[in-house]
Parts: structure tokens; C-alpha cells; sequence
């Protein structure tokens, strides 16, 4: 799973309290090293090594990945573009968003 900074920051307890439930019935060490592998992986540095066009669909209400964090990525892609779904949160293929996105792909990648 990959969550936005933000989101880290604003769920640290609930974060570590997921860490205690897994650890009551998962192989605690790897499930631990798995989720402090995700909290310590940052590749923000290499995003402006991207060099293909680059499309990212982002709800407007995403609660796991904040716009804010959609338009940073945006901005370190080059040749990136940002298309934001109204009254969507962090689950874009559902309802109507799956024709808006078919749409879309055929558009951009002729």
C-alpha cells in the first residue's frame, strides 16, 4: 500500500496500533519490517527522472492520498498531467468514474 505523507503524519496512532493487531496473529517481524519499510520509503528525489507522459487521476476527497500530495507529484513529473475527479474520494473505479476514465485513456493514449 502506498499513502501520501500527510497521511502517515495524521494517522501515527492508528498506524502503530495496526502494527500491534498484526502482531497478535501475523509473523510479527516481517509484517513490522513491512510497514516500517513503507513509513521510511520516500523516492521524491527520483520523481523528476521520470521521463514519459505521465497521467494522474486523483479524487478530489481522497482521504489516503491528499490532493495536495497528487499536485506535488505533479509538479516533480515533467511532462505530467493531473486530472481531478469531483465528489470522489480515494476509490476511483467505481460508478460512473469507470466510463470518465475509459474516456480519458482512450483520449490520451491514441
Amino acid at each position: 500500500m502506498v499513502v501520501c505523507p500527510d497521511f502517515i503524519e495524521d494517522n501515527k496512532v492508528e498506524i502503530e496500533m495496526l502494527k500491534d493487531m498484526a502482531s497478535r496473529s501475523a509473523n510479527v517481524l516481517a509484517y513490522i519490517k513491512a510497514i516500517d519499510a513503507r513509513l521510511n520509503f520516500d523516492i521524491g528525489d527520483e520523481l523528476s527522472n521520470i521521463d514519459v507522459p505521465t497521467l494522474i487521476l486523483a479524487g478530489k476527497y481522497d482521504e489516503i492520498t491528499s490532493l495536495k500530495s497528487q499536485k506535488e507529484l505533479q509538479a516533480k513529473i515533467r511532462n505530467s498531467r493531473l486530472i481531478v475527479f469531483d465528489d470522489v474520494r480515494h476509490n476511483l473505479l467505481i460508478g460512473e468514474n469507470n466510463e470518465k476514465i475509459l474516456n480519458i485513456l482512450k483520449k490520451e493514449f491514441k
